[in-house]
């Protein structure tokens, strides 16, 4: 063909014209040409649709093998408590949150450090010294537990003040003081693997404390090291015990945590439950005096719901509406203020609605001997 020709404006089936050497070319040349084609011809519009299509083709595949869509009620009908702005709220996801931290910097930890005792002292220091970040890693993995720890004491001892572990959360709190015993191994277990002087004779000293139990007590030392004594076995052991068996109970305590949670709904704080308004002072003091387990679970379960929480936001708001202006019994049955005389004279009032009716002549009275005097 001519240069003419190859030159000539070529249609294909869009209406804008292209070349055939851009045609050509946006098939096998450059990206940039392909593009342009396609805007220009709106096939891009159509591999979008098409990708599209894949991708429904897709989930629906794993909708049909695995039933996640079960899972969106939900999360769309998950309601975020009303003492969402206290620090009691955030205090069991602060732990979490460690918790993923934690397991992440572990996992990078593990890539360098050797479990032996002739090599793991100076596995550490190599990666401290060499390893690009290292130090960050390892001094990110050994504050981040103290840190949970001690959110750890703090979670729980916030639940104990405040009295959440009362029924029907009962579970919920066996569970998060067994996550804090296991958090709490994992710090021990984790001491020795520097494998130097201090860690050493505080795995000593650590490891005689179960000695002194009667019976069972020089069992559980022995159990512990691995020996009579603290040794490259006790090392071994503490690491097996720190990155495998501690982590995998810590996972599965937090899921059955979380999931209870999720069930019973979170305890209310005393005081979110006093600016509650009158329904949850009035579920308070029922939950302080009811006797028996099935009244007490039924008026936790009704204060907590998360269905319920509307009710108790509601009347807080009509609360603070009634609180700009307190009104008498007898305009909350209807009556009219101006006229209270008629329905006085009727006898469909008691004396306090007498009286309030009174006070409200008095003072309508007053207001217009004000406005006369002001126009004289």
């Amino acid at each position: 063909m001519s240069d003419r020709d190859e030159s000539a404006p070529y249609t294909p089936s869009c209406s804008h014209p292209v070349t055939k050497r851009e045609a050509r070319g946006s098939w096998r040349v450059t990206s940039r040409v392909r593009a342009r084609t396609y805007d220009r011809c709106g096939l891009g519009t159509l591999g979008m649709e098409s990708l599209l299509i894949r991708v429904r083709v897709v989930l629906g595949w794993l909708e049909r093998r695995t039933g996640l869509s079960a899972l969106l009620p939900l999360a769309r009908k998950k309601e975020v408590p009303i003492h969402r702005h206290t620090i009691w709220y955030y205090l069991g996801g602060m732990v979490l949150f460690l918790f993923i931290l934690q397991v992440s910097t572990g996992i990078l930890l593990m890539f360098y450090y050797r479990p032996s005792a002739e090599e793991a002292y100076e596995s550490v220091q190599f990666l401290m010294a060499e390893v690009q970040f290292g130090w960050l890693i390892r001094s990110i993995h050994g504050w981040g537990a103290n840190l949970m720890i001690f959110m750890m004491f703090i979670h729980l001892f916030s639940v104990m003040l405040l009295k959440a572990y009362r029924s029907p959360r009962e579970l919920t709190w066996f569970t998060g003081f067994g996550l804090f015993g296991v958090v709490l191994g994992l710090g021990f277990t984790g001491y020795l693997l520097p494998w130097n002087e201090l860690a050493f004779f505080a795995t000593r000293v650590g490891t005689e404390i179960p000695g002194v139990l009667p019976v069972l007590g020089g069992f559980i030392r022995e159990f512990l090291r691995g020996g009579e004594d603290v040794t490259g076995a006790t090392l071994t052991r503490f690491y097996a015990f720190h990155v495998s068996v501690l982590p995998a109970l810590c996972f599965l305590l937090i899921v059955l945590h979380v999931i209870l949670v999720q069930r019973h709904g979170m305890s209310i704080p005393p005081g979110v439950r006093e600016r509650g308004g009158a329904r949850a002072q009035e579920l308070d003091g029922q939950l302080g005096t009811a006797e028996g387990g099935g009244e007490r679970d039924r008026l936790d379960a009704e204060l907590s719901a998360p269905g319920r929480l509307g009710l108790v936001r509601a009347e807080a708001r009509r609360r603070r509406r009634d609180h700009r202006r307190p009104r008498c019994d007898a305009e909350q049955r209807g009556v009219s203020r101006h006229r209270p005389g008629r329905d006085r004279n009727r006898g469909s009032l008691d004396a306090d609605d007498a009286r309030c009716g009174a006070l409200h002549v008095d003072v309508e009275a007053a207001r217009r001997r004000g406005l006369g005097e002001r126009d004289r």
